[in-house]
């Protein structure tokens, strides 16, 4: 069962859990806590794009069932397409979110830093909680070392794990199992080996 845990329970609170609850019912997997392979996370994405975060901001959306719900979108510059269509200007609508004293908290929803770059896998924007193919799994954000370079670190910034190179991933390999000391270059070069695995995949 998904849980929502809530605070300013006067404002809404009953719509947020049925809302919640309603949300989780049609995006089953969303927000699993298990880690999807590399394979899955590139051929589920809709769209793969590197991106700086410009802004985020949350506010009061209403449903097609007339209740009333908090959203935060995301927005960023895209600075790469690897796959699919990818809109200008760039927004990821996430459910959950802080609006004046109401706040909706989803429990491991991803959050992003505004200046930060990050390498993007989305799947169902607009219409799942969580935009990302397997929640954090799906983002990671490019960091710099201590002699400047840049590296591709997992959503919180925190290395990558210790194993073979996702240039070298098969199926069985696990997004929490890419190597460290990823660069952004390498990075899109596995992304686009895997594309090139899938025949029904289209990158830009």
């Amino acid at each position: 069962m998904f849980l929502v845990p809530l605070t300013a329970l006067s404002r809404g609170a009953r719509a947020f859990a049925a809302i919640a609850a309603g949300f989780a019912a049609v995006s089953s997997g969303a927000m699993s806590g298990s880690a999807p392979t590399f394979p899955e996370v590139v051929a589920s994405a809709e769209q793969i794009a590197q991106i700086t975060v410009t802004g985020t901001h949350a506010q009061w959306d209403t449903t097609p069932t007339g209740q009333r719900v908090i959203h935060t979108y995301v927005t960023g510059a895209v600075r790469r397409v690897l796959k699919g269509d990818v809109a200008a200007p760039f927004e990821l609508r996430f459910l959950g979110g802080k609006v004046d004293g109401t706040e909706l908290r989803v429990p491991d929803m991803p959050q992003f830093e505004v200046g930060a770059d990050y390498f993007v896998f989305v799947t169902g924007n607009g219409r799942s909680i969580c935009p990302l193919a397997g929640a954090a799994h799906g983002s990671f954000r490019i960091v710099r070392d201590a002699e400047g370079a840049a590296r591709v670190a997992q959503h919180d910034g925190s290395p990558l794990p210790a194993s073979p190179a996702v240039a070298a991933a098969t199926a069985t390999d696990s997004v929490a199992a890419l190597a460290p000391n990823l660069s952004p270059e390498d990075f899109r070069t596995a992304i686009q080996r895997q594309l090139n695995r899938s025949p029904d995949a289209h990158a830009n």
